[in-house]
Protein backbone atom coordinates (compact mmCIF):
# COMPACT_ATOMS: atom_id res chain seq x y z
CA UNK A 1 0.00 0.00 0.00
CA UNK A 2 1.54 3.20 -0.56
CA UNK A 3 2.06 5.62 1.17
CA UNK A 4 1.96 9.26 1.66
CA UNK A 5 2.64 11.47 5.16
CA UNK A 6 -0.24 12.97 6.63
CA UNK A 7 -0.02 15.91 8.43
CA UNK A 8 -3.46 17.09 9.70
CA UNK A 9 -4.72 17.76 5.72
CA UNK A 10 -8.12 17.92 4.72
CA UNK A 11 -9.63 14.95 2.26
CA UNK A 12 -9.00 17.59 -0.84
CA UNK A 13 -5.42 18.35 -0.08
CA UNK A 14 -4.56 14.65 0.46
CA UNK A 15 -6.61 14.13 -2.95
CA UNK A 16 -4.89 16.80 -4.66
CA UNK A 17 -1.24 15.56 -3.72
CA UNK A 18 -1.57 12.05 -4.64
CA UNK A 19 -4.75 11.59 -7.36
CA UNK A 20 -3.04 10.90 -10.22
CA UNK A 21 0.72 10.32 -8.94
CA UNK A 22 2.67 7.00 -10.11
CA UNK A 23 1.25 5.81 -6.15
CA UNK A 24 -2.03 5.22 -7.96
CA UNK A 25 -3.86 4.81 -11.28
CA UNK A 26 -4.64 7.86 -12.85
CA UNK A 27 -9.07 6.83 -12.55
CA UNK A 28 -8.50 5.58 -9.02
CA UNK A 29 -9.34 7.20 -6.00
CA UNK A 30 -6.99 7.12 -3.12
CA UNK A 31 -7.62 5.97 0.31
CA UNK A 32 -7.99 8.57 2.83
CA UNK A 33 -5.09 8.19 5.31
CA UNK A 34 -7.57 8.91 8.08
CA UNK A 35 -8.49 5.12 7.62
CA UNK A 36 -5.49 3.29 6.56
CA UNK A 37 -1.50 4.48 6.80
CA UNK A 38 1.43 2.59 6.55
CA UNK A 39 4.76 3.77 8.87
CA UNK A 40 7.14 4.03 5.98
CA UNK A 41 7.09 6.51 2.92
CA UNK A 42 9.22 3.88 1.01
CA UNK A 43 9.13 0.06 0.36
CA UNK A 44 11.42 -2.40 -1.05
CA UNK A 45 10.80 -3.17 -4.46
CA UNK A 46 11.78 -7.05 -5.17
CA UNK A 47 12.60 -9.63 -2.72
CA UNK A 48 16.63 -9.46 -2.34
CA UNK A 49 16.17 -5.74 -1.49
CA UNK A 50 13.50 -6.81 0.90
CA UNK A 51 15.41 -9.52 2.38
CA UNK A 52 19.02 -6.89 2.23
CA UNK A 53 17.51 -4.09 3.84
CA UNK A 54 15.15 -6.28 6.74
CA UNK A 55 12.86 -3.13 6.73
CA UNK A 56 9.88 -3.56 9.33
CA UNK A 57 6.86 -1.50 8.44
CA UNK A 58 3.33 -1.92 9.66
CA UNK A 59 -0.46 -0.24 8.63
CA UNK A 60 -2.39 1.49 11.06
CA UNK A 61 -6.18 0.36 9.98
CA UNK A 62 -8.86 3.03 11.79
CA UNK A 63 -12.06 1.83 9.24
CA UNK A 64 -14.11 4.54 11.57
CA UNK A 65 -11.72 7.06 11.70
CA UNK A 66 -14.27 10.19 12.47
CA UNK A 67 -11.13 12.39 11.46
CA UNK A 68 -11.66 11.29 7.69
CA UNK A 69 -13.58 13.98 5.52
CA UNK A 70 -13.65 11.80 2.86
CA UNK A 71 -17.41 10.02 1.87
CA UNK A 72 -16.49 6.52 1.62
CA UNK A 73 -19.23 5.19 -1.61
CA UNK A 74 -21.37 2.48 -0.68
CA UNK A 75 -22.19 -0.51 -3.73
CA UNK A 76 -25.15 -2.58 -3.52
CA UNK A 77 -24.52 -5.49 -6.37
CA UNK A 78 -27.89 -6.34 -5.98
CA UNK A 79 -29.00 -10.19 -7.92
CA UNK A 80 -25.18 -10.76 -9.00
CA UNK A 81 -24.21 -10.90 -5.30
CA UNK A 82 -20.97 -9.50 -4.08
CA UNK A 83 -17.92 -10.37 -5.97
CA UNK A 84 -15.07 -12.32 -4.63
CA UNK A 85 -12.14 -14.06 -5.16
CA UNK A 86 -12.72 -17.95 -5.03
CA UNK A 87 -9.84 -18.53 -3.81
CA UNK A 88 -8.91 -16.26 -1.12
CA UNK A 89 -12.46 -14.39 -0.74
CA UNK A 90 -10.96 -10.51 -1.50
CA UNK A 91 -13.65 -8.26 -2.47
CA UNK A 92 -13.77 -7.05 -6.43
CA UNK A 93 -11.72 -3.40 -6.28
CA UNK A 94 -9.83 -1.10 -7.84
CA UNK A 95 -6.60 -2.70 -8.56
CA UNK A 96 -7.94 -6.33 -9.81
CA UNK A 97 -6.94 -7.29 -13.34
CA UNK A 98 -9.26 -7.81 -16.40
CA UNK A 99 -8.54 -10.63 -18.58
CA UNK A 100 -9.85 -12.28 -21.76
CA UNK A 101 -11.67 -8.88 -22.71
CA UNK A 102 -13.56 -8.55 -19.69
CA UNK A 103 -14.66 -11.98 -19.15
CA UNK A 104 -12.36 -13.09 -16.37
CA UNK A 105 -10.83 -10.70 -13.10
CA UNK A 106 -7.26 -11.63 -11.75
CA UNK A 107 -7.29 -11.05 -7.44
CA UNK A 108 -4.14 -8.72 -7.11
CA UNK A 109 -4.11 -10.69 -3.48
CA UNK A 110 -4.02 -14.48 -4.61
CA UNK A 111 -3.44 -13.80 -8.20
CA UNK A 112 -6.12 -16.29 -9.15
CA UNK A 113 -9.09 -15.69 -12.26
CA UNK A 114 -12.05 -15.60 -11.43
CA UNK A 115 -15.35 -15.61 -13.94
CA UNK A 116 -16.88 -12.02 -14.61
CA UNK A 117 -20.80 -12.54 -14.29
CA UNK A 118 -22.17 -11.92 -17.73
CA UNK A 119 -24.39 -8.60 -16.27
CA UNK A 120 -20.69 -7.59 -14.62
CA UNK A 121 -18.77 -7.74 -17.80
CA UNK A 122 -17.79 -4.79 -19.19
CA UNK A 123 -15.60 -3.65 -22.85
CA UNK A 124 -11.94 -3.00 -22.12
CA UNK A 125 -10.27 0.00 -23.30
CA UNK A 126 -7.71 -0.88 -25.59
CA UNK A 127 -4.33 0.58 -24.50
CA UNK A 128 -4.88 0.27 -21.05
CA UNK A 129 -6.70 -3.13 -20.62
CA UNK A 130 -9.27 -1.27 -17.89
CA UNK A 131 -12.97 -1.43 -18.00
CA UNK A 132 -14.67 1.49 -19.97
CA UNK A 133 -17.00 1.96 -17.49
CA UNK A 134 -14.86 1.91 -14.70
CA UNK A 135 -15.76 5.62 -13.31
CA UNK A 136 -19.40 4.32 -13.36
CA UNK A 137 -18.41 1.83 -10.35
CA UNK A 138 -17.38 3.29 -7.03
CA UNK A 139 -16.15 0.05 -6.32
CA UNK A 140 -13.62 -0.03 -9.77
CA UNK A 141 -12.73 3.40 -8.73
CA UNK A 142 -12.30 3.66 -5.23
CA UNK A 143 -9.22 2.69 -3.00
CA UNK A 144 -12.18 2.28 -0.05
CA UNK A 145 -15.81 1.34 -0.38
CA UNK A 146 -18.73 -0.40 1.50
CA UNK A 147 -21.01 -2.65 0.29
CA UNK A 148 -24.44 -3.49 1.27
CA UNK A 149 -24.30 -6.84 2.56
CA UNK A 150 -27.68 -9.35 0.73
CA UNK A 151 -29.57 -11.54 3.05
CA UNK A 152 -27.45 -14.64 2.80
CA UNK A 153 -24.42 -12.89 4.83
CA UNK A 154 -26.96 -12.85 7.50
CA UNK A 155 -27.46 -16.03 8.81
CA UNK A 156 -28.35 -14.81 12.75
CA UNK A 157 -29.40 -11.43 13.97
CA UNK A 158 -26.32 -9.08 14.32
CA UNK A 159 -24.50 -9.43 17.75
CA UNK A 160 -23.02 -6.50 19.68
CA UNK A 161 -19.26 -6.40 18.97
CA UNK A 162 -16.61 -8.04 21.09
CA UNK A 163 -13.03 -6.19 21.39
CA UNK A 164 -9.68 -7.67 22.13
CA UNK A 165 -6.82 -6.16 22.71
CA UNK A 166 -3.33 -7.99 22.36
CA UNK A 167 -0.55 -6.47 24.20
CA UNK A 168 3.29 -7.02 23.09
CA UNK A 169 4.92 -6.85 26.94
CA UNK A 170 8.55 -8.09 26.20
CA UNK A 171 11.36 -5.97 27.90
CA UNK A 172 11.92 -3.60 25.27
CA UNK A 173 8.27 -2.32 25.26
CA UNK A 174 8.44 -2.07 29.09
CA UNK A 175 11.90 -0.15 29.42
CA UNK A 176 10.83 2.29 26.80
CA UNK A 177 7.61 3.46 28.07
CA UNK A 178 5.91 2.28 24.90
CA UNK A 179 3.64 -0.36 27.22
CA UNK A 180 2.70 2.20 29.73
CA UNK A 181 1.81 4.74 26.84
CA UNK A 182 -0.32 1.88 24.94
CA UNK A 183 -2.40 1.04 28.18
CA UNK A 184 -2.82 4.92 28.99
CA UNK A 185 -4.26 5.03 25.06
CA UNK A 186 -6.59 1.94 25.51
CA UNK A 187 -7.96 3.37 29.39
CA UNK A 188 -8.70 6.91 27.77
CA UNK A 189 -11.07 5.61 24.55
CA UNK A 190 -12.58 2.44 26.15
CA UNK A 191 -15.39 4.04 27.26
CA UNK A 192 -16.02 5.24 24.11
CA UNK A 193 -16.10 1.81 21.74
CA UNK A 194 -19.06 1.49 19.77
CA UNK A 195 -21.32 -0.91 20.73
CA UNK A 196 -24.69 -1.26 22.93
CA UNK A 197 -24.69 -2.35 26.37
CA UNK A 198 -23.97 -6.01 25.55
CA UNK A 199 -20.83 -5.20 23.91
CA UNK A 200 -18.01 -7.56 25.30
CA UNK A 201 -14.04 -6.79 25.84
CA UNK A 202 -10.77 -8.85 26.25
CA UNK A 203 -7.03 -8.45 26.81
CA UNK A 204 -4.36 -10.53 25.85
CA UNK A 205 -0.47 -10.21 26.65
CA UNK A 206 2.09 -11.38 24.68
CA UNK A 207 6.44 -12.13 25.39
CA UNK A 208 7.73 -15.70 25.35
CA UNK A 209 4.18 -16.46 26.35
CA UNK A 210 0.79 -15.80 25.64
CA UNK A 211 -1.39 -14.69 28.83
CA UNK A 212 -5.06 -14.09 29.22
CA UNK A 213 -7.29 -12.46 31.51
CA UNK A 214 -9.91 -13.81 33.35
CA UNK A 215 -13.08 -11.76 34.89
CA UNK A 216 -16.04 -12.99 37.28
CA UNK A 217 -18.53 -11.41 39.43
CA UNK A 218 -17.43 -11.26 42.84
CA UNK A 219 -13.61 -11.38 41.99
CA UNK A 220 -11.55 -7.90 43.27
CA UNK A 221 -9.11 -8.46 40.31
CA UNK A 222 -8.41 -10.11 36.89
CA UNK A 223 -6.63 -13.27 37.11
CA UNK A 224 -3.89 -13.97 34.69
CA UNK A 225 -3.70 -17.18 32.99
CA UNK A 226 -0.56 -18.57 31.26
CA UNK A 227 -0.71 -20.22 27.71
CA UNK A 228 2.97 -21.70 27.47
CA UNK A 229 2.64 -23.32 23.99
CA UNK A 230 2.28 -20.87 21.59
CA UNK A 231 1.93 -23.13 18.31
CA UNK A 232 -1.29 -24.86 19.56
CA UNK A 233 -2.94 -22.91 22.23
CA UNK A 234 -5.74 -23.92 24.01
CA UNK A 235 -8.01 -21.27 26.08
CA UNK A 236 -7.28 -21.81 29.61
CA UNK A 237 -10.97 -20.41 30.89
CA UNK A 238 -14.47 -20.34 29.42
CA UNK A 239 -15.30 -18.15 26.90
CA UNK A 240 -17.38 -15.61 28.92
CA UNK A 241 -14.81 -15.25 31.12
CA UNK A 242 -12.61 -13.61 28.52
CA UNK A 243 -14.91 -11.76 26.57
CA UNK A 244 -16.80 -10.10 29.79
CA UNK A 245 -19.59 -7.54 29.26
CA UNK A 246 -18.28 -3.91 29.34
CA UNK A 247 -20.50 -2.09 31.14
CA UNK A 248 -20.92 -5.08 33.75
CA UNK A 249 -16.96 -4.91 34.11
CA UNK A 250 -16.30 -1.73 33.94
CA UNK A 251 -14.25 -0.81 37.05
CA UNK A 252 -12.55 -4.56 36.56
CA UNK A 253 -10.76 -3.27 33.30
CA UNK A 254 -10.07 0.03 34.90
CA UNK A 255 -7.92 -1.58 37.28
CA UNK A 256 -6.44 -4.00 35.08
CA UNK A 257 -5.33 -1.32 32.43
CA UNK A 258 -3.70 0.31 35.43
CA UNK A 259 -1.91 -2.42 36.81
CA UNK A 260 -0.75 -3.79 33.68
CA UNK A 261 2.50 -1.89 33.16
CA UNK A 262 3.34 -2.46 36.98
CA UNK A 263 3.11 -5.98 36.72
CA UNK A 264 5.39 -6.20 33.71
CA UNK A 265 7.41 -3.43 34.72
CA UNK A 266 7.84 -5.84 37.66
CA UNK A 267 8.91 -8.91 35.54
CA UNK A 268 11.04 -6.88 33.41
CA UNK A 269 13.18 -5.90 36.66
CA UNK A 270 13.77 -9.60 37.59
CA UNK A 271 14.81 -10.62 33.96
CA UNK A 272 17.34 -7.97 34.29
CA UNK A 273 18.57 -9.07 37.18
CA UNK A 274 18.77 -12.86 36.21
CA UNK A 275 20.76 -11.76 33.60
CA UNK A 276 23.10 -9.93 35.32
CA UNK A 277 23.47 -12.92 38.00
CA UNK A 278 24.20 -15.30 35.07
CA UNK A 279 26.93 -12.92 33.68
Amino acid sequence: IPCVPWQSQTSGQYQRRVHGSTLYPPDVIPCDPAYIQVTNNYLPRSTKMSESCALSFAAICQPMNEQSEMEVPVVNFGKIGVIRCRRCRAYVNAFVKWRSSGRKWQCNLCSAMNEVPDVYQSPLDGQSGRRVDLLERPELCNSSYEIIAPDEYTIRAPQSPAYMFLIHVNTKMVQSGALQWILDCILACVDGLPGEERTRIAFGTYDSKIHVYSMKQGAKMPQMLTIPDVEDPIMPAPWDDIFVVKETFKDMVNVLLEKLGEIFLETGRSSETAKAHRG
